[in-house]
């Protein structure tokens, strides 16, 4: 079908060559995106995916309110 190559550009051509060939292509236009900008120093925001984890607390709320209300808290 198309050459893997792991250069985005080549796959978006090879993407828009198939659909051409297909006559799927409804519309090919380039487009600028934008990218979020720091207030503060005025450049931009790169973002990107980092490994995460999360926990789900459901099976310790009950437990940790308990545990919580029995705390003094000095407020």
């Amino acid at each position: 079908m198309f050459k893997l190559d792991f250069s985005f550009a080549s796959l978006f051509l090879s993407v828009i060559q198939m659909l051409r060939a297909a006559g799927s292509l409804l519309k090919e236009e380039k487009y600028v995106h934008s990218y979020p900008y720091d207030w503060r120093t005025k450049k931009p925001m790169i973002i990107r995916a980092s490994k995460q984890w999360f926990v789900n607390t459901a099976s310790v709320k009950a437990t940790a309110q308990v545990y919580n209300f029995a705390c003094l808290w000095d407020i």
